[in-house]
């Protein structure tokens, strides 16, 4: 429910009463699919050491985008094979959204300059080797959006 009292919906409300509080940390998980995966998109299978990714493809702009969570109490280390893609220049620029699902539940209700529940980390880019290997804290969502890439035919 995206309206709801305590931790049921994705922002704290009541609606019966007119009262709307502060977001859920599930909010902001949910925009890591819905900000980034959007209608049109192809879903695709990404080659991943687990099975907690989502990937979609837009022919239009030649972009991947790849939704990917850790949901264990351990750093963990993603690496990602993209060899069914191939670069349309020199190289693709890979640009990264995280949530840390502990520190949004913590911070949802506290009025910041620094969000945390949903912030962009720093553009990288992806060389020919077209792997992409990537740290996850504990209980972290992340988000990427791969520009520069085409399947291969």
């Amino acid at each position: 429910q995206a309206l709801d009292s305590g931790a049921w919906g994705l922002v704290r409300a009541n609606p019966g009463d007119r009262w709307a509080g502060h977001p859920n940390a599930k909010l902001f998980v949910l925009a890591h699919y819905s900000r980034h995966i959007l209608p049109g998109m192809r879903i695709l299978h990404v080659e991943a050491n687990d099975q907690n990714s989502v990937a979609a493809y837009n022919d239009d702009e030649k972009k991947l985008v790849i939704v990917s969570l850790n949901p264990w109490h351990v750093v963990h280390c993603l690496k990602y094979n993209l060899s069914r893609f191939q670069l349309t220049g020199e190289s693709a620029e890979v640009m990264c959204w995280s949530t840390d699902i502990d520190a949004a539940c913590a911070t949802c209700g506290k009025a910041t300059m620094r969000p945390m529940a949903y912030k962009q980390e720093a553009t990288c880019t992806l060389g020919r080797d077209l792997q992409l290997h990537h740290w996850f804290d504990s209980k972290t969502i992340k988000t990427f959006e791969i520009s520069g890439l085409e399947p291969i035919q």
